[in-house]
């Protein structure tokens, strides 16, 4: 099953440190980890009529995950952004079963 953890960043610092913690944690089901900063994010915004579904940030990270198992994937998802969440590594995040669940019309 795929998804998608969409995160809030304040610093390429909290990037660095949400890519290994990912990696530690969500090793075995990590598709792809991308990351955009607001200029980039801000371009898409006005050019493709979207909406970010979390706040504005300096910095937006997205980390794609396939298992095999939705019920522990899922469990492993939330942990994982409870976790970076209440360090203050991530401001804000969300989980999206589905690309379009990530960048919703205007």
């Amino acid at each position: 099953m795929l998804n998608f953890i969409e995160t809030g960043l304040n610093s390429f610092e909290n990037i660095l440190t949400t890519f290994k913690r990912s990696k530690q944690e969500l090793g075995e089901i990590i598709s792809s980890c991308e990351y955009i900063d607001k200029y980039a994010m801000q371009s898409v915004v006005d050019n493709l009529k979207l909406k970010v579904p979390i706040g504005d940030f300096p910095f937006y990270m997205l980390i794609e995950t396939s298992g095999s198992t939705q019920a522990h994937d899922e469990e492993k998802l939330n942990n994982f952004l409870e976790s970076v969440m209440a360090d203050g590594t991530v401001s804000d995040g969300t989980i999206a079963s589905g690309p379009g669940q990530m960048l919703v019309k205007n």
